[in-house]
């Protein structure tokens, strides 16, 4: 049988992953990507001297599929193992110290009344059987917490005060969700894993350096902006695009669409029924953060702000970078949502510059250095009822051989380590119906 061909389309994670997996397996791979770089929402980019994320910020220790990448491109040594961060929490009257991962630090925090604190030990059950059952990189192994919210969840389990002062503020800070909008099942999925001797790291050359190190593996044409994807009547799939203003199209045997899922249907001709009713099911959070040089002095460190703090304004952050300090500035999930509502999504920094001088008021930042930068597709959320849904869908693709494919992490687990492991579960379910591999 001859060997198919595959076009993959995009370049971030996930898509990079399947395509390594499948030259592995001897299959020609081509790959599209409509930037100039890959990476997708896992890379780096450059301004006014200054080095921000495209989207992810850090790896967790547990990101297994992840880790064996980075073995197999020989990237061990630039692995960067983050310090204890110390991340304040801003209230309208107070500020206290946060945790990042549970811990007994809990169980003397100052915040948390005893009542919650004897509360916590009824979380144990739940966070045994998830570090047994599921595996933190697919979330379909967390069907059991599919329902009801996070926020509902936690106020049985625990207490208003564990939601409000130490899962709120992080989950509406790091993920940009709100605990009564998402199930529990990345909350339980994550925290079984976060054990004392886990840990948060980057890389060496920063967040893009393993896509990078995939990219170099892999045929790719960039700036390859693709408008139409379809299943022909000769048994292909036409993919047109456009590069450098000329329109190109390709056929080929397989197609890997491995964009956002919020994407997928502006780019999919003719979908059949199963994946047009599951695509209306996909949901993403906007992000809009701004970033600039300071020229106060001004001390490191992150800064959480609660819900009643600011409305506009969730995470100051000031760090070190090439010799200056610089402004990590991230919106609420409110804002960004108002923002992106408005269609006002690029000039954030006049829209929050006086809610930030009033709560950072001897910040002095150079408005020469502005950076304001606009995620369309942040994270997608995985609200109670999604991960049926999800299952679903991936019923009907690992079912039988398909012309076109799908990975990413909307359909695996809103981390990078969902984005990798998606990757790897397409190309084996290719390897699977095409060169019938057990």
């Amino acid at each position: 049988m001859k060997t198919p061909g595959v076009t993959v389309i995009g370049a971030g994670l996930a898509g990079l992953t399947a395509a390594y997996r499948l030259k592995q397996r001897g299959l020609a791979v081509k790959v599209l990507e409509a930037n100039s770089e890959p990476g997708g929402r896992m890379a780096q980019r450059q301004e006014h001297g200054m080095t921000y994320n495209t989207g992810a910020r850090l790896c967790y220790s547990f990101y297994s599929n992840l880790l064996e990448l980075v073995s197999e491109l020989g990237l061990e040594d630039a692995i960067v193992r983050h310090g204890n961060m110390k991340i304040m929490c801003r209230e309208p009257d107070k500020q206290y110290v946060i945790p990042l991962k549970p811990g007994l630090g809990l169980l003397v925090h100052s915040e948390l009344p005893w009542n919650e604190k004897l509360a916590l030990l009824r979380l144990l059950p739940d966070l045994i059987k998830a570090r047994i059952k599921i595996n933190p990189g697919w979330m379909m192994t967390a069907a059991d917490f599919d329902e009801p919210s996070l926020a509902e969840y936690l106020r049985q389990k625990v207490g208003p005060v564990f939601l409000k002062k130490f899962v709120e503020p992080v989950f509406r800070c790091t993920r940009s969700w709100n605990p009564d909008q998402v199930s529990p099942a990345l909350f339980i999925s994550t925290a079984a894993q976060m054990d004392p001797g886990s840990y948060t790291f980057g890389f060496q050359e920063g967040m893009g350096q393993l896509t990078a190190e995939l990219a170099k593996q892999l045929d790719i044409e960039y700036q390859a902006h693709v408008n139409d994807v379809r299943r022909i009547a000769n048994g292909k799939c036409l993919v047109r695009y456009k590069r450098d203003g000329v329109e190109k199209e390709i056929e080929s045997d397989i197609v890997i669409l491995a964009v956002e899922g919020a994407r997928v249907t502006n780019l999919l001709s003719e979908p059949e029924q199963t994946e047009e009713e599951f695509f209306q099911s996909v949901k993403y959070n906007p992000l809009g953060v701004v970033h600039a040089k300071v020229e106060s002095k001004q001390p490191s460190g992150v800064t959480f702000f609660s819900r009643d703090c600011s409305p506009d304004i969730s995470i100051v952050e000031i760090g070190q970078q090439n010799g200056f300090y610089k402004l990590y500035c991230q919106l609420t999930p409110e804002l960004s949502k108002k923002l992106k509502d408005d269609g006002n999504t690029s000039d954030i920094y006049s829209v929050i510059k006086e809610s930030l001088l009033a709560l950072c008021p001897k910040l002095k930042i150079n408005e020469q250095s502005i950076v304001n930068q606009w995620i369309e597709n942040k994270i997608p959320y995985f609200y109670p009822g999604y991960i049926k849904n999800v299952t679903k869908f991936q019923d009907y693709q690992d079912d039988s051989r398909r012309r076109i494919y799908y990975c990413g992490d909307y359909l695996s687990q809103a981390l990078l380590e969902g984005a990798c492991q998606s990757g790897n579960h397409v190309a084996d379910n290719i390897a699977r119906h095409w060169l019938n591999e057990t």
